[in-house]
């Protein structure tokens, strides 16, 4: 990645030492959604339960129709 950009992503930093030092020399901004701690606080942020939100917003962004891409998952 390109100085100065942002990735919001499933990182997992603990697993991926090479991705860390490559993110690291990279200079860009990492968000790592799975290191959001699971509190009350942060349920609106927590992706390993909001997944079917953001794909909602997405749709929302996308505007256009989503063919068959889309699964039901249950917990």
């Amino acid at each position: 990645m390109s100085p100065e950009k942002t990735l919001i992503a499933f990182f997992y930093p603990a697993a991926n030492n090479e991705l860390l030092k490559r993110a690291l020399h990279s200079a860009a901004n990492i968000s790592a959604i799975d290191m959001v701690p699971r509190i009350s606080r942060a349920q609106k942020m927590n992706g390993k339960d909001r997944g079917y939100r953001a794909v909602i917003e997405a749709s929302a962004n996308f505007r256009c129709f989503f063919t068959g891409q889309i699964t039901a998952r249950y917990f």
